[in-house]
């Protein structure tokens, strides 16, 4: 029987004892059964503030900034009980590396990565999860490494494939990326992750015809996230469709962004200003010839407009027909209806919910809710 079983127990049967004992004055008794308790929350203040910080995160109430600011603080208190099982340092550091501080993450994870007596599988799924903090504070390099280190170990995880391929994308390591993807290739029937990554290699090998097939039948899908969105656009724009193309540049600002992305929304506002504009050739002309650039989130190229007339062709290639029709996106009020679809319309889509640094949002965070499973895996975990 492991000591949180024990202690609840040994709570129980004070509290009724106190309670029914006729020689001990009422006063006495609230004040032993309020020392019993506060004993029972110490020996378990590391979940409790635990599941505090993870109310505080779902929370809809007040603001999300403070509701973020008072879960951090309670993280930090269950962290520092050192108190809290590998498996709920493992969630936390997930929650942190995607929407906290970075660094407290790799802290945290480090904890059960460096912890012997940490479940093997569990130290796998620590490293995934700190890639994706070392990616934030650009150490591409570490966070390919410690991934690659997972792997070697046999881990075999929808999140590892997913960004493994995606940091080997940033790191221009094309070939290491493809055999990544070609390793985890079923991911793609059901991960917008996943086949996004697919469609980035594509743009990053020139092989614009598989990359135009590819997202055309991945917008049928409707993915949460912006980067197919941006990466389809840089397909229109390589066939010179110009309005298509801004039409889905509009449609990504109006998705679930987040930290743990690539891509910034005010270089994709910007590059919708200049699409706007009349003359666009020379923009057109640019943006094309930064591809590498654009597909990884960064700003085009520095090309002076006497180098980008060069580049304009005479006629730009024929794009593959395609079932698939980007609609207009240029009013207000489809750009309002596409930032507020609904929950049924969110459950429409046959994507899974990748919880990577791609697809993660607000209505996507992990479940860090505790369910009865989840106590029940404490306690037998916790002798």
């Amino acid at each position: 029987m492991n000591k949180r079983k024990i202690l609840g127990i040994l709570s129980i049967v004070l509290m009724v004892g106190v309670a029914v004992l006729p020689t001990i004055a009422i006063a006495y008794r609230v004040i032993i059964i309020a020392l019993i308790l506060g004993l029972d929350f110490y020996s378990n203040r590391a979940l409790l503030y635990f599941m505090q910080g993870n109310k505080n995160i779902m929370s809809k109430k007040g603001d999300p900034k403070q509701n973020l600011n008072k879960a951090w603080e309670s993280y930090r208190k269950a962290y520092n009980t050192g108190k809290l099982d590998a498996k709920y340092l493992v969630t936390m550091g997930n929650v942190l590396a995607q929407r906290g501080d970075p660094s407290f993450s790799m802290k945290v994870l480090d904890s059960v990565i460096d912890n012997p007596n940490a479940e093997k599988a569990l130290k796998n799924q620590a490293k995934v999860q700190k890639s994706m903090a070392l990616e934030r504070i650009d150490k591409i390099d570490e966070a390919i490494a410690i991934l690659q280190e997972a792997r070697e170990d046999g881990f075999k995880e929808k999140s590892l494939y997913i960004n493994l391929a995606c940091y080997l994308l940033f790191d221009d390591k094309i070939d290491e990326a493809e055999s990544v993807l070609d390793e985890g290739v079923d991911l793609e029937k059901t991960s917008a992750g996943a086949l996004d990554n697919r469609g980035w290699l594509y743009i990053a090998q020139q092989k614009w015809s598989e990359a135009s097939a590819l997202y055309s039948e991945m917008m049928e899908r409707k993915p949460a996230f912006p980067d197919p969105y941006i990466h389809y656009a840089q397909v229109k724009l390589h066939y010179g469709k110009i309005d298509e193309a801004l039409n889905l540049f509009k449609t990504s600002i109006n998705k679930k962004w987040n930290e743990a992305s690539f891509f910034n929304k005010e270089i994709i506002e910007d590059i919708i200003n200049n699409l706007e504009k009349d003359n666009t050739e020379l923009y057109v002309a640019k943006i094309n010839a930064s591809f590498i650039e654009i597909a990884k989130g960064l700003s085009i190229k520095n090309i002076t407009d006497e180098d980008a007339a060069k580049l304009i062709p005479e006629e730009f290639e024929q794009e593959p027909k395609s079932s698939f029709t980007v609609e207009n996106n240029d009013d207000d009020e489809n750009a309002e209806n596409s930032e507020e679809r609904s929950d049924e319309a969110e459950e429409e889509e046959t994507f899974d919910n990748d919880i990577d640094e791609s697809d993660l949002s607000d209505d996507e965070l992990p479940n860090t809710d505790l369910t009865d499973a989840d106590l029940e895996w404490e306690k037998e975990h916790n002798q």
